[in-house]
């Protein structure tokens, strides 16, 4: 290893992310042969390095350190990809350094109109996960507003060019970054991408103004809210929300086919739902085992706009769960980064190499089963990562009760009186076309709630809250929800 040309050596790092060869054999021998020829690499060689061995998730934080600083005196010598791909690796190995990386972007934002929209938003995510302030924040708005100006042309389609600038608005976001007219900047674009799909679909808006059942027993979807470009569905247990191509069931409980059957595509109206660049028009998962409600939209507009509140912080979910033990009532928020592999039925798990989670908690009140105690935790998600809420409570000690995933040391006792696991999402919060806030609830099931009366409660605050979640009354937003009290527990 340590014999090949610096090209070489970079091209064989390289081809062996490229090909997801994670941590690959040999890895250590690459590195060490890497540092060794330093100061012989050029530009490209040295990105190329640095982006190969995070995106493989090589052990390599000194080597890419090193790299960045040998790389800074010379950066205008990089280019526009490369540049992003070096900031890219530094923030993907959590390498802090606020010089380096502030550098990085005060050299794009100098050739920033020659920058491509995938190399602002990596840029844009390289700032805001390793600590935007100051003079970052203000470079990740001025990146932002050169996205927020571009258009859909031979070099970037239409839903690649919707993917970045909605990137960067997570990254806004995330750095606590965002304005008002920053955010307007970008529905602005957003709805230019939008106006051809929607063009193309007749841009057709009607109320389908269903029914409302009760969740109770429910076995089949069924439209919660129906406005004329946006819908809110329930789903019920064992039902999956699946976005299409990157599905690996085959099961035919899918809401895809539901919105489709509910509303097909045709000339004229409703192609997204037949559309997987787009999801289907489904905005969000919910895990399979797991009920409640799920957005989704009738349009490209109303899609796009909904993926710019989700990732802007102002679509609020709220979930009720059970857990195994008694959650301290000082437990507030779980904030560990959380990884998992695309297409695969493996376990998320919390790793260093994960993405930026973020689970916010109320512990309601306290329960107990014979000798076991349990806990009534209401959550709010700020991130949305795959099994996030059942990986972060593992996570921290208490797993979701009946979760065969993430507890199954528990889960056949569990499932003599849970039938599945107890998650729900009983709650959403979102903006219409016309920028009013929606808000719809949705109580217990019928079978969490018998599963829930099984319980006796530990102390007269935890009966009430017990109560009311049973009786499906004053299902209260995160606002308003009530911690358990110290003393109380």
């Amino acid at each position: 290893m340590v014999g090949l040309a610096p090209q070489h050596l970079s091209n064989v790092v390289w081809a062996c992310a490229k090909h997801g060869l994670d941590n690959f054999q040999h890895a250590g021998d690459l590195v060490e042969a890497a540092a060794k020829r330093m100061h012989a690499l050029n530009p490209q060689e040295i990105a190329n390095i640095a982006w190969a061995c995070s995106k493989a998730d090589v052990p390599a934080s000194k080597l890419i350190r090193d790299l960045g600083h040998t790389a800074m005196p010379r950066l205008d010598t990089f280019s526009p990809q490369s540049l992003a791909n070096l900031a890219w690796s530094l923030a993907k190995q959590m390498i802090t350094d606020p010089a380096m990386l502030q550098g990085l972007a005060e050299e794009a934002l100098l050739r920033v109109q020659s920058l491509k929209t995938q190399e602002i938003a990596s840029l844009s995510w390289a700032l805001s996960v390793t600590g935007a302030s100051g003079r970052q924040i203000q470079q990740l708005q001025e990146l932002a507003q050169e996205v927020f100006q571009r258009k859909v042309c031979v070099d970037v389609s239409g839903a690649d060019l919707a993917s970045h600038i909605i990137g960067t608005v997570w990254a806004l976001n995330f750095s606590h970054a965002m304005t008002d007219s920053v955010l307007e900047a970008a529905r602005t674009a957003l709805s230019h991408v939008a106006f051809p799909l929607d063009a193309r679909a007749g841009g057709l808006l009607t109320s389908l103004q269903p029914a409302r059942p009760s969740p109770g027993l429910a076995l089949e979807p069924f439209v919660a809210l129906d406005t004329s470009d946006r819908l809110v569905l329930f789903k019920p247990p064992g039902w999956e929300v699946d976005y299409g191509i990157e599905t690996v069931s085959d099961s035919e409980r899918k809401l895809s086919m539901y919105l489709r059957a509910l509303l097909p595509p045709r000339p004229g109206r409703w192609h997204i739902t037949g559309d997987a660049g787009y999801t289907f028009g489904l905005l969000h998962r919910l895990d399979v085992p797991s009920s409640g409600l799920v957005l989704a939209a009738k349009t490209y507009a109303a899609y796009l706009d909904l993926r710019l509140q989700l990732n802007a912080g102002l679509i609020e979910r709220d979930y009720i769960v059970l857990c195994h033990g008694s959650v301290p009532p000082d437990l507030t928020e779980v904030n560990a980064p959380v990884h998992w592999v695309k297409k695969s039925r493996e376990p998320s798990a919390v790793l260093p190499k994960g993405k930026p989670s973020r689970t916010m908690l109320k512990v309601l009140a306290h329960l107990s089963l014979g000798s076991q105690d349990f806990s009534l935790v209401a959550l709010r998600i700020a991130t949305g990562r795959q099994h996030q809420i059942r990986v972060h409570m593992a996570h921290v000690g208490y797993p979701t009760v009946c979760d065969g995933k993430y507890a199954e040391g528990s889960f056949e006792v569990d499932r003599q009186w849970c039938p599945r696991n107890f998650l729900h999402r009983y709650r959403l919060a979102f903006q219409d076309r016309e920028l009013c806030t929606r808000e719809v609830v949705m109580p217990l099931p019928d079978d969490l709630k018998i599963a829930l009366r099984q319980l006796s409660a530990k102390g007269k605050h935890s009966a009430e809250v017990q109560h009311r979640w049973l009786r499906g009354l004053d299902l209260l937003s995160w606002e308003q929800m009530q911690t358990l009290s110290m003393s109380a527990s």
